[in-house]
């Protein structure tokens, strides 16, 4: 796991939150940074929630709330996204898992960094984001051990026309997962059909994926049931035996914005922080300061890609990598967002 931005994004969170307008043309900071939540229930801690038909936009600012967490919506969402209605129900994902679900289910993801959720489209975060969960507190012990308890459970099952609904509700009785559903199969509802004793939960995902002719993956605290022809980029990847595995720690192509960059208080300047990002990427960086925006305290640790995206959905910069040219070498180009 890599904890990305560190007390960077609560810090720059804080001193921007102010600037930061409400329109969703631009990364919005839905609850003002610098207002102290009290939060009902603890991000690490079983948060169920229930959601049947509730647009996106108003059940994120309800979790939100619960959690006495902030959120950043970036402008890569669609408006259409955050009306869409959500249908979920879990007992047993903690506070943090249930708000990236409830993302997930609208085609967005959300990162977690010190307390604030960045969430944009699937394809706007870095891949090493969606796969790693970058900014993720450590939910429980051990996943695996828990994983290893719940396959390890047998029980009776009597499923006779049984819709999606009333399978999720004795899965999760049964075995203590909770089942999440694409919304495709959910558009699509079908009855199951299961008489078996004695079963386990490796049984019952066989079951599922070949009635629904969707994939189960535990994943992130749930078993995700999803049309078997989708691609799924935070998954980790399937190969064709149908056995899941954690992508190879050499899987993510390599580029100078995969380089390590570490930033913290010694620097004092936009010019200094190109300076590190261009010792990191090792390539030229460039700052554009002609708005005279004041450098905020920075302190962060990641790759230069996830440093530089955080700071985007934060809105105090935009950066692009402009390619190596006939006669110049490729540039970080960043332009300053934020005056104060």
């Amino acid at each position: 796991m890599f904890i990305v931005l560190g007390l960077a994004a609560l810090s720059v969170a804080q001193q921007s939150a102010e600037r930061v307008p409400s329109s969703t043309s631009a990364p919005t900071a839905t609850v003002p940074a610098t207002m102290r939540l009290q939060a009902e229930v603890g991000l690490n801690e079983v948060c169920p929630v229930t959601w049947r038909g509730t647009p996106l936009r108003e059940a994120l600012a309800e979790l939100a709330e619960r959690l006495g967490a902030r959120y950043i919506l970036d402008s890569s969402i669609p408006a259409a996204s955050l009306t869409e209605p959500v249908r979920i129900s879990a007992s047993y994902l903690t506070g943090q898992q249930a708000f990236r679900w409830l993302a997930r289910t609208g085609g967005l993801s959300a990162v977690l960094v010190d307390g604030v959720f960045l969430i944009s489209t699937e394809d706007r975060l870095p891949a090493l984001w969606r796969l790693t969960g970058t900014g993720v507190l450590t939910d429980r012990p051990s996943e695996d051990a828990r994983w290893a308890e719940v396959n390890a459970k047998r029980a009776d099952i009597n499923w006779v026309d049984a819709p999606l609904t009333g399978v999720a509700e004795d899965v999760a009785a049964l075995f203590g997962v909770d089942v999440l559903y694409h919304p495709a199969l959910l558009a699509d509802p079908r009855l199951l059909y299961m008489r078996e004793t004695g079963v386990n939960l490796e049984r019952v995902r066989e079951v599922l994926g070949r009635q629904l002719k969707a994939r189960t993956t535990l994943y992130d605290g749930a078993l995700w049931v999803h049309p078997a022809g989708e691609i799924v980029h935070w998954l980790p990847a399937i190969p064709t035996d149908e056995k899941e595995t954690a992508p190879a720690a050499d899987s993510f192509q390599t580029s100078p914005l995969d380089n390590w960059l570490i930033v913290d208080r010694s620097v004092k300047s936009w010019a200094e922080f190109a300076e590190a990002v261009s010792a990191s990427a090792r390539m030229s960086c460039v700052v554009n300061e002609d708005a005279g925006t004041a450098y905020p305290v920075v302190e962060t640790a990641g790759s230069v890609a996830e440093v530089l995206e955080g700071l985007r959905m934060l809105r105090l910069v935009a950066w692009n990598m402009a390619p190596e040219g006939p006669s110049s070498a490729p540039t970080i180009n960043i332009k300053l967002r934020q005056k104060r």
